[in-house]
């Protein structure tokens, strides 16, 4: 991938980093006056301080992507790392991640397949679980069998490589 998309994804994540500040307020201090700089300019993007940091930082990796989530989901394994709040926090990280509209998933499933989702499926459900790589859809085939459709996230490989 090209230098462009890897400063875009570098200054993504730190416009995301400081929206939900992350980075305590004494550890600036520490910080190259260019990175200052930025916090300040996207102080005004800045999530609600009263929210704890440790919810901050769930939020944060959320908004990041599926490799921060997985990131996340380590570290809740580790509180001995990041602490016992911060552990318990990123334990929703395991099992309550936020799905990918329906929409999405079906136009994904069809380009993938090189389908219409009618003619394959008589009922495809609503999410019915949902992770950091994929989520996942009851479906009814036409020929009556229920199955579990896999759905990978948007753009996932790329956010992988």
């Amino acid at each position: 991938m090209g230098f462009l998309f890897h400063i875009f994804r570098l200054l993504r994540a730190g416009h995301i980093i400081a929206k939900y500040r992350i980075i305590p307020a004494d550890a600036l201090k520490n910080m190259p006056f260019g990175a200052k700089l930025g916090l300040f300019m996207l102080a005004p993007f800045a999530s609600r301080k009263d929210t704890a940091l440790d919810r901050r930082i769930g939020l944060a990796l959320v908004k990041l992507g599926p490799t921060y989530i997985k990131l996340g989901q380590f570290l809740a394994t580790r509180p001995d790392l990041v602490g016992e709040a911060l552990a318990a926090n990123l334990k929703q990280l395991q099992d309550d991640v936020p799905a990918f509209g329906h929409d999405i998933a079906v136009k994904q499933l069809e380009a993938a397949l090189d389908i219409k989702l009618d003619d394959v499926f008589s009922d495809f459900s609503q999410p019915i679980a949902a992770a950091s790589i994929a989520q996942v859809h009851k479906a009814t085939l036409k020929d009556g069998r229920k199955v579990a459709v896999k759905i990978l996230r948007p753009d996932v490989g790329k956010r992988f490589a």
